[in-house]
C-alpha cells in the first residue's frame, strides 16, 4: 500500500515528509528523534480510526499553525492546530483495519504506563529505575527526562518544550 506523510509541528518547521510503500512487514529506520514513533502513532490512529489518539498526539506535537497529514491508499488522516491552539483531526471513513502496534524494550513500560497510575509503589519504582539508568549512562540521555510526582507522568524536554513521555523519542 502506498503512503505519503507530512508532519510539520509549525508551518515553517518540517519534521517528517516523504512517501513509500507499506508491506506485510515494513522496517522503519531513521535518526533518533526523526519521527519514526510519531509515524507509527499516526499510522495506528489512521488504520484503527482512533480519533482520540490522533488528537492527543497532535496536542503534544503540533505548535499553533502546525499540521500532520498521512495518506495510506485512499485513506487520509489530517490533523492541525489553529493559531488559537485548537486541535482538529479528520480521518476518511473506511472499513476498520485490525491494526496492532508493538514496541519493544523497557521504554514500552515507561512510555505507555502499563501500570495503575494510582499505584504510588509502582510509580516510585519507575522513577527509581530512571534514576538508576541515568547513573549507569552517566546522566547521558538524548534529551532531559523529568518525572512529575503530582501528575504521576514522565516528560521529555526537547527544544524548551515538555513532551509527555508517551509521545517522546527517548
Amino acid at each position: 500500500m502506498e503512503f505519503e506523510i507530512s508532519i510539520r509541528p509549525s508551518a515553517e518547521k518540517p519534521l517528517l515528509e516523504g512517501s513509500g510503500t507499506l508491506g506485510d512487514v515494513t522496517v522503519i529506520m531513521g535518526r533518533p528523534g526523526g519521527g519514526k514513533s510519531l509515524f507509527l502513532s499516526y499510522l495506528f490512529a489512521l488504520l484503527s480510526e482512533d480519533y482520540e489518539l490522533a488528537m492527543r498526539t497532535s496536542e503534544q506535537i503540533l505548535d499553533n499553525g502546525g499540521w500532520a497529514r498521512l495518506r495510506v491508499g485512499d485513506i487520509l488522516l489530517s490533523c492541525s492546530k489553529s493559531d488559537e491552539g485548537e486541535v482538529g483531526c479528520d480521518i476518511t471513513p473506511h472499513q476498520r483495519e485490525e491494526a496492532y502496534l508493538f514496541y519493544e524494550g523497557v521504554l514500552f513500560t515507561l512510555k505507555y504506563r502499563l501500570m495503575s497510575p494510582e499505584s504510588a509503589e509502582v510509580t516510585n519504582a519507575m522513577a527509581r529505575l530512571l534514576e538508576r539508568i541515568a547513573r549507569y549512562r552517566e546522566g547521558r540521555w538524548r534529551y532531559d527526562v523529568a518525572y512529575s510526582y503530582g501528575e504521576k507522568k514522565l516528560y521529555e524536554r526537547v527544544d524548551g518544550r515538555q513532551i509527555d513521555f508517551a509521545f517522546a523519542s527517548a
